[in-house]
């Protein structure tokens, strides 16, 4: 929340009248920016990035990237439209293995679909 409101918020009820205030068309830009429409595994994703980043459309139409980091442990960072903030890096791959419309990564950050 500190990236969104330039806050600490430190319990759940203001974290949601942080989020409620910041009306329903940042919300939902924000949430569908951190869906893609592809089903694509961790292992997949990995692979795809190694040997440079890759662009993936996202559910509102923009477009963040994923790119490789690390030494011989390799981690997915997902680069957004805020050059300012740290990017999110994938921390928790492929929650509970594949659903039925594809996969949840867990991340680390936010992902913001504009330059704030």
């Amino acid at each position: 929340m500190r990236d969104l409101t330039g806050q600490r918020l430190d319990s759940e009820a203001d974290v949601f009248a942080a989020v409620a205030g910041l009306g329903t068309d940042t919300v939902a830009a924000v949430l569908t920016y951190h869906v893609v429409p592809d089903a694509i595994s961790y292992g997949a994703a990995a692979r795809a990035v190694a040997s440079g980043p890759a662009t993936l459309a996202t559910l509102n139409g923009a477009t963040l990237t994923a790119e490789s980091i690390g030494g011989w442990w390799r981690l997915i960072r997902l680069v957004d439209q805020e050059p300012d903030l740290r990017d999110a890096i994938v921390v928790f791959p492929n929650v509970r293995g594949k659903l039925a419309n594809g996969y949840i990564h867990g991340i680390d950050r936010v992902l913001i679909p504009v330059d704030l």
